[in-house]
């Protein structure tokens, strides 16, 4: 889930515009059964199938896109997909505004398009910038880690920090170079000297800044890959906390 000062990307009341199926190939060949699928109500793009056309053209192209870098960077580190992954677009009244979210209960990410998301975060910003494309983007990546990663948690309900040092080390991983510099650039937060200084209550108070915090850490790992299955696996033991995501 990704939170910015006055955005909290929770959804308390949600909704449903339409569904969009993304099926994400493993390392290994896992095929979604295609027998039932009509195939004149999907939009295809490289690693990703949407369902439906609520979402703005620009906005499935971006999630595709998202899709794609999400995948790699797991691919990268040896973690596969193991089961598709569905995205609903989503409205909320009355509630926080958001821009994406993804629930342990029922294991589905929830994304605001880009337009509506701008319009309700005007004034305000993510990592210090406007929301532009490529920071939306960004979200989609954030969202879609916290999907994959909890297909390999062994823990059923991981810690908020395990949950949110993934999302965020691949958000960051997978932005723009010029972007993630600019980021960078303007935060001088040092790195979590380890995983026993990270919280949830810093997570709370500063969004932004934990996820910087936490891919400088990754940066300065020998084996960042072994870090990430480490939190999978939980061998490497994040903060236990009683704030987890729904």
């Amino acid at each position: 889930m990704l939170l910015n000062t006055r955005f909290n990307a929770r959804l308390s009341r949600v909704h449903v515009l339409l569904c969009v199926t993304l099926t994400l190939p493993a390392l290994a060949d896992t095929r979604v059964d295609e027998t039932a699928i009509d195939r004149r109500d999907f939009v295809t793009c490289p690693a990703i199938r949407i369902d439906g056309s609520q979402f703005a053209e620009q906005d499935r192209s971006l999630i595709c896109d998202a899709a794609a870098r999400a995948r790699e960077f797991f691919r990268s580190f040896g973690i596969g997909i193991r089961q598709s992954i569905r995205i609903e677009a989503s409205s909320e009244a009355g509630g926080l505004p958001h821009i994406g979210s993804f629930s342990l209960t029922d294991r589905i990410v929830r994304l605001t398009g880009q337009r509506r998301a701008g319009s309700e975060m005007a004034g305000d910003t993510l990592f210090g910038l406007p929301l532009n494309e490529t920071l939306y983007r960004s979200v989609v990546v954030h969202e879609l880690a916290h999907a994959i990663a909890n297909q390999h948690f062994v823990d059923a309900r991981p810690s908020l920090v395990a949950q949110e040092y993934i999302a965020y080390v691949a958000q960051l991983s997978t932005l723009e170079t010029a972007t993630r510099a600019r980021i960078l650039a303007a935060n001088s937060l040092p790195a979590y000297a380890s995983v026993d200084e990270m919280s949830s209550t810093y997570y709370a108070m500063d969004p932004s800044g934990f996820g910087i915090k936490v891919y400088r850490h990754f940066l300065s790992l020998d084996d960042p890959g072994a870090f990430l299955r480490g939190l999978l696996s939980g061998d490497i033991k994040a903060e236990t906390s009683e704030y987890r995501l729904p």
